[in-house]
């Protein structure tokens, strides 16, 4: 008991400390309101990942006896103002992260959220080995990237007829849909099997960065959403200016060579397509003969080789880039479309190759932080890091 008083006073006193802090940002400047809001971010992680591992302490019988609730999801609900559903999920990503030493240390130190957590926690379930790198990735990149990695991890170690039986149900489920959305307009929904999937994604993308393009031109910018609507309505109604020019689409597909040969991933190995995740190796090798089709075999040519004098990136070092870097590499950032490609260690006025290692890719806004305000891109693939310019003494 009295252990348990010192630990509520404890959570009591760093709870004035937050309000006082809460209560005195007005009186910060710029560079201190963005550390504060990244320590009140660690802070928030930290809260939640203590109030469920609480509530799952208590257990149901707690909370009826002394929560008054039905069961530990209706306390972790009102206490926490959230939904029973949405309380069940969080009680179930708490204690799956409770079940692998490595992700509980993490979630309790605040440095996972809690959709992090449910990523890492369920994948390291199936997948022991990937709790490490998928720390890593969550470290690094967005939750959509954290996802991403989680995706192939598991077809890794799912084999080849999981994963046939995988296409063949999306095959079997495949639907689209158009119909009145309930604010206004017209909503799209639409489930397509991989490389079908891959194809149409691809010549949207294509559409939509034409029309981004095209409204900075007319000075009269659209989001990155809005541009891909404008493309969608370009590529299914001819597209008159937008989209009757664009060409075919083109499909990326990444495969190690040992996979494609033995018709079968390992774990460690990929088959993927760029842009959709996973796919079999018969999924690929059904590709093959698509006359629009780049198979990126990982143990074939070093494309680390193959440099430039010049600003032109070799189609080939493009390709491997763009699989490199599938998106901006700033971590936590993710976006995947409208990419720029810079000279990172060395820039190309300074007598930079344009080779693979001297290369990335970046957000539009990342790269003008970067080329224009002195922002610094550090470590490497897998391990970027992002610095503020130096401070002027």
């Amino acid at each position: 008991m009295e252990r348990a008083q010192r630990l509520e006073a404890q959570v009591r006193q760093a709870t004035a400390l937050m309000e006082a802090a809460s209560r005195a940002l007005g009186e910060v400047h710029a560079a201190e309101a963005v550390a504060l809001a990244a320590a009140f971010a660690r802070a928030e992680k930290v809260a939640m990942a203590a109030t469920r591992r609480a509530v799952l302490q208590a257990g149901d019988a707690g909370a009826r006896t002394h929560g008054g609730e039905r069961d530990m999801a209706g306390l972790a609900a009102r206490i926490t103002g959230s939904t029973p559903a949405r309380a069940r999920n969080g009680l179930r990503t708490a204690q799956r992260a409770a079940a692998r030493d490595g992700v509980e240390r993490a979630y309790i130190a605040g440095s996972l959220s809690f959709e992090q957590a449910a990523v890492v926690a369920e994948t390291a379930m199936l997948v022991p080995g990937a709790t490490d790198e998928l720390l890593r990735e969550a470290d690094q990149t967005s939750l959509s990237g954290l996802r991403a990695a989680a995706t192939a991890r598991l077809a890794g170690c799912r084999g080849e007829a999981a994963a046939l039986e995988q296409e063949q149900k999306v095959v079997a489920r495949r639907f689209c849909r158009i119909g009145p959305a309930p604010g206004g307009g017209v909503r799209v929904e639409a489930l397509l099997p991989s490389a079908e999937g891959a194809a149409l994604a691809t010549a949207l993308e294509r559409a939509a960065d034409r029309c981004w393009r095209r409204s900075w031109e007319r000075g009269r910018p659209l989001s990155a959403e809005q541009a891909r609507a404008d493309g969608l309505v370009a590529l299914c109604t001819g597209g008159g200016a937008e989209g009757s020019r664009l060409g075919p689409p083109e499909l990326v597909v990444t495969v190690d060579a040992a996979a494609l040969v033995r018709g079968e991933v390992a774990d460690g190995e990929t088959c993927e397509i760029d842009g959709v995740g996973p796919v079999s190796v018969s999924g690929a090798r059904g590709l093959l003969g698509e006359a629009l089709l780049t198979i990126c075999i990982t143990d074939g040519r070093d494309v680390r080789t193959v440099t430039s004098t010049t600003r032109v990136v070799p189609r080939r070092v493009r390709k491997a880039l763009a699989l490199r870097d599938p998106a901006c590499v700033v971590p936590g950032c993710g976006q995947r479309s409208h990419l720029e490609i810079d000279h990172c260690r060395l820039d190309f006025a300074g007598g930079g190759l344009t080779a693979l290692d001297n290369l990335c890719r970046l957000c539009p806004a990342h790269h003008r932080l970067k080329t224009r305000t002195g922002w610094r891109l550090g470590g490497g693939p897998g391990r970027w890091s992002w610095s503020p310019p130096p401070r002027r003494v």
